[in-house]
C-alpha cells in the first residue's frame, strides 16, 4: 500500500515539476521577447506586462493541479487532519482541488481586467483564501470522523 502512495505522489510531483518548468519557459520567451522589441524600437518601456503574464500562467497551473489533486493517494507530504482516515483525505483533498481550481480560475479572470501588480496582489488573496478554506473543511471532516468513531 506504501508503495502505491508513492507511486501516486510521485506521478503528482512530476506533474507539478512539468507544469513548472512548462510556466517558466514560456514566461522566459516572453521576457527575452519583450527585451528584444524594446532593444529594436529603442523604446524604454516594456511592451508586454510580465506580472500578468505569470498570473495569468499561474492561474492554469493552478487549475491544472486541483485537477491531479483528486487523483493522488493518501500521502503524508500533505494533509494534517485529512490523513485521519481514507474518508476525511477523500473529502478534504475533494475541496481543496475545488478551491485550488476556483483560485486559479479567478486569478486568470482578474488579470484580463487588472494590471499586472492588482493581478498579482489578487492571486495571493485568491490562493490564501482557497487554503484557508481546505484547512477548515479539513478539520470539520476530522472531528465528524472522530465524532462517528467515538473518539472526540
Amino acid at each position: 500500500k506504501e508503495q502505491l502512495e508513492a507511486k501516486s505522489a510521485a506521478k503528482v510531483l512530476s506533474i507539478v515539476g512539468l507544469s513548472q518548468a512548462v510556466m517558466f519557459g514560456i514566461m522566459h520567451y516572453f521576457i527575452l521577447y519583450s527585451s528584444y522589441v524594446q532593444a529594436s524600437t529603442g523604446g524604454s518601456k516594456s511592451t508586454i506586462d510580465i506580472a500578468k503574464v505569470s498570473c495569468i500562467l499561474c492561474g492554469i497551473m493552478f487549475v491544472v493541479l486541483g485537477n491531479f489533486m483528486t487523483k493522488a493517494k493518501k500521502n503524508s507530504v500533505v494533509g494534517v487532519w485529512s490523513m485521519h482516515n481514507d474518508n476525511t483525505w477523500r473529502k478534504s483533498n475533494l475541496i481543496g482541488a475545488i478551491c485550488i481550481i476556483c483560485a486559479g480560475l479567478l486569478t486568470i479572470i482578474t488579470t484580463v481586467f487588472a494590471n499586472g501588480i492588482i493581478s498579482t496582489i489578487l492571486m495571493l488573496v485568491y490562493i490564501i483564501l482557497a487554503s484557508v478554506i481546505a484547512v477548515i473543511y479539513s478539520k470539520k471532516e476530522f472531528d465528524i470522523e472522530r465524532k462517528k468513531e467515538g473518539l472526540s
